[in-house]
Parts: C-alpha cells; structure tokens; sequence
C-alpha cells in the first residue's frame, strides 16, 4: 500500500500486508500465516496510507484492515496512520474541517487518540472519537 504524506502527494514508503483467502472468516480474507505478515519499508513518520475521495470529514484509523473496513462501509475518506504513535503526526489537509479518530482497543489505541485529539484541536479542527467494535 502506497504511503504519502498527503492525499496524491509523492510515495514516502511502502506498507507490505499479506493476507490469505480463508472462507471461514467475515470477508473471506486474513493477514497470512508467514513471518512479519505486515511491514513498512521506509520511514512512514508523519505519513500514512490515504484511502477514498478528499473530503471535509476525514477518519483516521491505525491499521490498513480497520482502513479498508471503513472505505467498505461507505464513501469514507479516511487516512491509517499505521501505528497508534503515528495518529498525531499527520499533516491535515486544509480542506478537512472535521476529523473522526478511530482507535484499537488496546492500551496504545488508547493514549494515542487523546494526543492525536489535543493536537488536531490545537489547529481548529472539530475532533470525534470511536472505537473499533467487536466483530466475527
């Protein structure tokens, strides 16, 4: 997946995921059975994986499974940070004047969605929080 420092910007890195059909999981598909399943080639700090149509109202999630899960939902726009450290470090496009920060349900989810949520309200954006649920 194409890692950029905005929506169309130029390629920072690159994130490596691989999944497997699997048939008895929701969705067919998960991360495959191999060493390191998931990696980021480069240095992504600051940078994440953009999905859908720019719009005023942006998500923001950790992962790029929780990314596509929500750009399969609907005609969200929605960024993944890829890590939770990463979720306060993304430069906002000025167009977007709402963000929905969408956390793991982890400890690390946790602490980043109040940094991420004191840093996206220090530059005047209206900030939501959710929270991944859980699923089959």
């Amino acid at each position: 997946m194409r890692i950029q420092k905005e929506p169309f910007g130029p390629l920072v890195a690159v994130h490596r995921l691989y999944i497997a059909k699997d048939e008895k999981v929701k969705g067919g598909a998960r991360k495959a059975r191999v060493d390191n399943p998931k990696k980021v080639l480069a240095s992504s700090q600051g940078a994440g994986i953009w999905l859908g149509e720019p719009k005023a109202e942006l998500y923001i999630v950790e992962g790029p499974e929780n990314a596509l899960n929500l750009l399969s939902c609907g005609s969200y726009f929605v960024v993944c940070a890829i890590s939770a450290n990463n979720m306060a470090s993304l430069t906002i496009p000025d167009y977007v004047h709402t963000v929905k920060i969408v956390r793991d349900r982890d400890d690390a989810g946790e602490a980043a969605i109040k940094k991420a949520a004191a840093v996206y309200i220090s530059q005047g954006l209206e900030v939501l929080e959710a929270r991944i649920t859980d699923y089959e």
